[in-house]
Protein backbone atom coordinates (compact mmCIF):
# COMPACT_ATOMS: atom_id res chain seq x y z
CA UNK A 1 0.00 0.00 0.00
CA UNK A 2 1.14 3.53 -0.86
CA UNK A 3 -0.49 6.02 1.49
CA UNK A 4 -0.12 9.61 2.67
CA UNK A 5 2.84 10.55 0.49
CA UNK A 6 3.61 14.08 -0.69
CA UNK A 7 5.87 15.15 -3.56
CA UNK A 8 6.00 17.58 -6.50
CA UNK A 9 5.29 14.67 -8.86
CA UNK A 10 4.03 11.15 -8.17
CA UNK A 11 3.75 11.02 -4.37
CA UNK A 12 3.38 7.24 -4.50
CA UNK A 13 5.63 6.45 -7.48
CA UNK A 14 7.42 8.62 -10.01
CA UNK A 15 8.48 6.56 -13.01
CA UNK A 16 10.92 8.38 -15.31
CA UNK A 17 11.75 6.40 -18.43
CA UNK A 18 11.50 3.04 -16.65
CA UNK A 19 9.15 0.06 -16.75
CA UNK A 20 6.69 -0.40 -13.89
CA UNK A 21 4.31 -3.31 -13.30
CA UNK A 22 1.90 -3.18 -10.34
CA UNK A 23 -0.73 -5.78 -9.39
CA UNK A 24 -3.22 -5.65 -6.48
CA UNK A 25 -1.73 -2.41 -5.14
CA UNK A 26 -3.57 0.33 -3.23
CA UNK A 27 -2.78 4.04 -3.45
CA UNK A 28 -4.59 6.16 -0.83
CA UNK A 29 -4.36 9.77 0.31
CA UNK A 30 -1.29 10.78 -1.68
CA UNK A 31 -0.79 14.39 -2.78
CA UNK A 32 1.37 15.99 -5.49
CA UNK A 33 1.30 18.87 -7.92
CA UNK A 34 1.35 16.43 -10.86
CA UNK A 35 0.00 12.89 -10.53
CA UNK A 36 -1.11 12.47 -6.93
CA UNK A 37 -0.29 8.75 -6.74
CA UNK A 38 1.76 8.01 -9.89
CA UNK A 39 3.54 10.24 -12.38
CA UNK A 40 4.79 8.41 -15.46
CA UNK A 41 7.31 10.44 -17.48
CA UNK A 42 8.25 8.82 -20.81
CA UNK A 43 8.17 5.35 -19.25
CA UNK A 44 5.89 2.31 -19.42
CA UNK A 45 3.41 1.46 -16.66
CA UNK A 46 1.14 -1.59 -16.45
CA UNK A 47 -1.46 -1.68 -13.66
CA UNK A 48 -3.71 -4.63 -12.83
CA UNK A 49 -6.43 -4.74 -10.14
CA UNK A 50 -5.09 -1.61 -8.41
CA UNK A 51 -7.20 0.78 -6.32
CA UNK A 52 -6.72 4.56 -6.22
CA UNK A 53 -8.65 6.39 -3.48
CA UNK A 54 -8.59 9.99 -2.20
CA UNK A 55 -5.42 11.01 -4.00
CA UNK A 56 -5.11 14.63 -5.08
CA UNK A 57 -3.09 16.94 -7.30
CA UNK A 58 -2.76 20.69 -7.58
CA UNK A 59 -2.55 20.87 -11.38
CA UNK A 60 -3.45 17.63 -13.16
CA UNK A 61 -4.04 13.94 -12.55
CA UNK A 62 -5.45 13.41 -9.06
CA UNK A 63 -4.37 9.76 -9.22
CA UNK A 64 -2.25 9.44 -12.39
CA UNK A 65 -0.40 11.74 -14.76
CA UNK A 66 0.92 10.04 -17.88
CA UNK A 67 3.26 11.32 -20.58
CA UNK A 68 4.53 7.87 -21.55
CA UNK A 69 2.61 4.63 -22.05
CA UNK A 70 0.14 3.50 -19.39
CA UNK A 71 -2.15 0.47 -19.33
CA UNK A 72 -4.70 -0.22 -16.59
CA UNK A 73 -6.97 -3.27 -16.31
CA UNK A 74 -9.54 -4.02 -13.58
CA UNK A 75 -8.57 -0.87 -11.70
CA UNK A 76 -10.77 1.29 -9.46
CA UNK A 77 -10.55 5.08 -9.14
CA UNK A 78 -12.63 6.60 -6.30
CA UNK A 79 -12.76 10.17 -4.95
CA UNK A 80 -9.54 11.38 -6.49
CA UNK A 81 -9.40 15.11 -7.12
CA UNK A 82 -7.64 18.14 -8.56
CA UNK A 83 -8.16 21.66 -7.19
CA UNK A 84 -6.79 24.68 -9.03
CA UNK A 85 -4.98 27.34 -7.02
CA UNK A 86 -6.83 30.52 -6.09
CA UNK A 87 -5.76 33.83 -7.61
CA UNK A 88 -3.86 36.51 -5.67
CA UNK A 89 -5.71 39.68 -4.68
CA UNK A 90 -4.59 42.95 -6.20
CA UNK A 91 -2.30 44.78 -3.75
CA UNK A 92 -2.26 48.38 -5.00
CA UNK A 93 -4.99 50.90 -5.87
CA UNK A 94 -7.01 49.85 -8.91
CA UNK A 95 -5.05 46.62 -9.49
CA UNK A 96 -7.00 43.64 -10.81
CA UNK A 97 -7.19 40.35 -8.96
CA UNK A 98 -5.36 37.31 -10.29
CA UNK A 99 -7.14 34.50 -12.13
CA UNK A 100 -7.79 31.13 -10.54
CA UNK A 101 -5.76 28.16 -11.74
CA UNK A 102 -7.24 25.46 -13.97
CA UNK A 103 -7.82 21.88 -12.82
CA UNK A 104 -7.71 18.87 -15.18
CA UNK A 105 -8.13 15.11 -14.89
CA UNK A 106 -9.60 14.29 -11.48
CA UNK A 107 -8.34 10.71 -11.74
CA UNK A 108 -6.10 10.69 -14.85
CA UNK A 109 -4.34 13.36 -16.90
CA UNK A 110 -2.99 11.89 -20.13
CA UNK A 111 -0.71 13.44 -22.74
CA UNK A 112 0.85 10.13 -23.75
CA UNK A 113 -0.60 6.76 -24.75
CA UNK A 114 -3.28 5.34 -22.47
CA UNK A 115 -5.27 2.08 -22.48
CA UNK A 116 -7.96 1.48 -19.84
CA UNK A 117 -10.06 -1.69 -19.67
CA UNK A 118 -12.65 -3.15 -17.25
CA UNK A 119 -12.15 -0.28 -14.81
CA UNK A 120 -14.42 2.04 -12.81
CA UNK A 121 -14.24 5.77 -12.10
CA UNK A 122 -16.52 7.02 -9.30
CA UNK A 123 -16.83 10.37 -7.49
CA UNK A 124 -13.66 11.84 -8.93
CA UNK A 125 -13.63 15.61 -9.31
CA UNK A 126 -11.93 18.75 -10.58
CA UNK A 127 -12.57 22.28 -9.26
CA UNK A 128 -11.09 25.41 -10.79
CA UNK A 129 -9.44 27.94 -8.49
CA UNK A 130 -11.36 31.07 -7.53
CA UNK A 131 -10.45 34.40 -9.03
CA UNK A 132 -9.17 36.96 -6.54
CA UNK A 133 -10.77 40.29 -5.72
CA UNK A 134 -9.63 43.55 -7.27
CA UNK A 135 -8.10 46.25 -5.08
CA UNK A 136 -10.12 49.36 -4.27
CA UNK A 137 -9.80 52.54 -6.32
CA UNK A 138 -7.75 55.54 -5.17
CA UNK A 139 -9.46 58.35 -3.26
CA UNK A 140 -9.86 61.54 -5.29
CA UNK A 141 -8.07 64.47 -3.62
CA UNK A 142 -8.26 68.24 -4.13
CA UNK A 143 -11.54 68.06 -6.02
CA UNK A 144 -10.41 65.27 -8.32
CA UNK A 145 -12.51 62.25 -9.15
CA UNK A 146 -12.00 58.90 -7.50
CA UNK A 147 -10.21 56.13 -9.40
CA UNK A 148 -11.98 52.92 -10.49
CA UNK A 149 -11.54 49.76 -8.48
CA UNK A 150 -9.63 46.84 -9.95
CA UNK A 151 -11.46 44.07 -11.76
CA UNK A 152 -11.95 40.70 -10.13
CA UNK A 153 -9.92 37.80 -11.51
CA UNK A 154 -11.52 35.10 -13.64
CA UNK A 155 -12.31 31.74 -12.10
CA UNK A 156 -10.21 28.81 -13.29
CA UNK A 157 -11.62 26.27 -15.75
CA UNK A 158 -12.11 22.63 -14.78
CA UNK A 159 -11.95 19.78 -17.31
CA UNK A 160 -12.41 16.03 -17.03
CA UNK A 161 -13.77 15.07 -13.62
CA UNK A 162 -12.43 11.56 -14.20
CA UNK A 163 -10.17 11.81 -17.27
CA UNK A 164 -8.53 14.53 -19.33
CA UNK A 165 -7.00 13.27 -22.58
CA UNK A 166 -4.65 15.30 -24.73
CA UNK A 167 -2.82 12.25 -26.08
CA UNK A 168 -4.03 8.92 -27.50
CA UNK A 169 -6.46 6.97 -25.32
CA UNK A 170 -8.53 3.79 -25.59
CA UNK A 171 -11.30 2.94 -23.12
CA UNK A 172 -12.90 -0.51 -23.12
CA UNK A 173 -15.69 -1.91 -20.90
CA UNK A 174 -15.26 0.81 -18.29
CA UNK A 175 -17.76 2.76 -16.19
CA UNK A 176 -17.79 6.46 -15.24
CA UNK A 177 -20.29 7.48 -12.53
CA UNK A 178 -20.83 10.55 -10.33
CA UNK A 179 -17.70 12.33 -11.51
CA UNK A 180 -17.81 16.13 -11.61
CA UNK A 181 -16.11 19.26 -12.93
CA UNK A 182 -16.78 22.75 -11.52
CA UNK A 183 -15.28 26.00 -12.75
CA UNK A 184 -13.92 28.41 -10.14
CA UNK A 185 -15.80 31.48 -8.95
CA UNK A 186 -14.92 34.86 -10.40
CA UNK A 187 -13.36 37.41 -8.04
CA UNK A 188 -15.18 40.47 -6.71
CA UNK A 189 -14.44 43.81 -8.31
CA UNK A 190 -12.71 46.34 -6.05
CA UNK A 191 -14.70 49.28 -4.67
CA UNK A 192 -14.44 52.52 -6.61
CA UNK A 193 -12.50 55.38 -5.04
CA UNK A 194 -14.56 58.08 -3.30
CA UNK A 195 -14.03 61.82 -3.54
CA UNK A 196 -14.89 64.73 -1.26
CA UNK A 197 -15.68 67.16 -4.09
CA UNK A 198 -15.34 65.32 -7.41
CA UNK A 199 -17.20 62.28 -8.65
CA UNK A 200 -16.85 58.87 -7.08
CA UNK A 201 -15.62 56.07 -9.36
CA UNK A 202 -17.19 52.83 -10.46
CA UNK A 203 -16.07 49.67 -8.81
CA UNK A 204 -14.15 47.10 -10.82
CA UNK A 205 -15.98 44.47 -12.85
CA UNK A 206 -16.46 41.06 -11.29
CA UNK A 207 -14.42 38.23 -12.79
CA UNK A 208 -16.07 35.62 -15.00
CA UNK A 209 -16.71 32.23 -13.46
CA UNK A 210 -14.71 29.31 -14.86
CA UNK A 211 -16.16 26.61 -17.14
CA UNK A 212 -16.61 23.01 -15.97
CA UNK A 213 -16.54 20.06 -18.39
CA UNK A 214 -17.94 16.71 -17.10
CA UNK A 215 -16.48 13.27 -16.54
CA UNK A 216 -14.27 13.12 -19.60
CA UNK A 217 -12.65 15.93 -21.59
CA UNK A 218 -10.89 14.96 -24.81
CA UNK A 219 -8.68 17.19 -26.94
CA UNK A 220 -6.60 14.31 -28.37
CA UNK A 221 -7.41 10.96 -29.98
CA UNK A 222 -9.94 8.85 -28.10
CA UNK A 223 -11.53 5.48 -28.83
CA UNK A 224 -14.24 4.01 -26.61
CA UNK A 225 -15.82 0.55 -26.74
CA UNK A 226 -18.76 -0.52 -24.54
CA UNK A 227 -18.30 2.15 -21.86
CA UNK A 228 -20.98 3.48 -19.48
CA UNK A 229 -21.42 7.08 -18.31
CA UNK A 230 -24.03 7.80 -15.63
CA UNK A 231 -24.77 10.73 -13.28
CA UNK A 232 -21.68 12.74 -14.15
CA UNK A 233 -21.82 16.54 -14.09
CA UNK A 234 -20.12 19.71 -15.28
CA UNK A 235 -20.97 23.25 -14.23
CA UNK A 236 -19.74 26.82 -14.42
CA UNK A 237 -19.37 28.88 -11.27
CA UNK A 238 -20.76 32.33 -10.61
CA UNK A 239 -19.50 35.70 -11.76
CA UNK A 240 -19.08 38.01 -8.79
CA UNK A 241 -20.94 41.33 -8.88
CA UNK A 242 -19.42 44.63 -9.86
CA UNK A 243 -18.94 47.02 -6.96
CA UNK A 244 -21.21 50.03 -6.99
CA UNK A 245 -20.45 53.65 -7.70
CA UNK A 246 -19.08 55.45 -4.66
Amino acid sequence: MFTGGTAPGGAGIQNVGGTLNATNCAFTGNSATHGGAIQNVAGQVCLSACVFTNNQAGAGGGALENSGTLMADLCTFVSNSVAGTDGTRGNSYGESGGSGGSAVGGAIYNVGTLAISRSTFTNNSVVGGSGAGGYEGLYGEFGGNGWPGGSGGAGGNAAGGALYNAGAAQLINSTFAFNSAKGGNGGTGGAGGDSSYGSGALGGAGGWGGVGAGALDNVGDLRMINCTFVFNSGSARSEEHTSELQ
